[in-house]
């Protein structure tokens, strides 16, 4: 079985955000990956909808 579950670090131990499926004392292999924190990024001039679809567009190119 192999699953993904955000935790919580907490002194020494990761605490997970929802209950597992697991038995008392059962042993698992945990693989970390720490969470990058989400920043806004603040634009001095407003962005239109068109505008970001129009450089999506220009983004493709053919191969």
């Amino acid at each position: 079985m192999s699953e993904t579950i955000e935790c919580i670090y907490s002194g020494t131990v990761l605490r997970p955000i929802k209950p597992l499926n697991l038995k008392e004392g059962e042993r698992v292999v945990v693989h970390i990956e720490k969470k990058l924190p989400f920043e806004t990024i603040k634009i001095q001039t407003p962005v239109s909808r068109e505008y970001i679809r129009s450089l999506r567009d220009e983004s493709w190119i053919p191969l």
